[in-house]
């Protein structure tokens, strides 16, 4: 009996050993909530007129993000490689960050209605990332 206790003991101390180290990893990132875009029109028609440039500035909210291996201009996004339903309207997506020889991962932010995104890199080589979602509005980036 007092060989099942100890073996408990142990088993729960490196449990919550292995928790807070996992925890203690954990990178928390955040995108900018909005982004203004400037739009033109390259030429104008002949006979016809545009806007003024102040007129020109829109604010977009975000949306989305998604990951990269590399720069974001190299194109190479990921797909979540599973996504959750947590109930309450929550959903997670995971991205599997390392494979061998993967070159830096990014985040990348994403805007309703443009194509504008912006992307930094990710403050160090990660495994994995979550995203998780409370009605459709991003409520946490998590990168391991």
């Amino acid at each position: 009996m007092k060989t099942l206790a100890l073996v408990m003991t142990i088993f729960l101390s490196l449990s919550y050993c292995l928790a807070s180290a996992s925890h203690a990893e954990t990178t928390f990132y955040k995108c900018p909530p909005e982004i203004s875009v400037r739009w033109s029109v390259d030429s104008v028609p002949s006979g016809w007129e545009t806007s003024a440039a102040a007129e020109n500035l829109v604010r977009h909210f975000l949306s989305a993000v998604t990951f990269s291996h590399g720069h974001p201009r190299e194109r190479a996004f990921l797909r979540p490689a599973n996504r959750e339903e947590l109930g309450d309207g929550k959903t997670r997506e995971f991205y599997q960050l390392s494979y061998p020889d993967s070159p830096q991962g990014w985040l990348i932010c994403m805007y309703l209605n443009t194509p504008a995104t912006v992307f930094k890199p990710l403050v160090k080589r990660h495994q994995s990332c979550e995203v998780t979602y409370a009605s459709q509005t991003i409520s946490a980036i998590e990168c391991r």
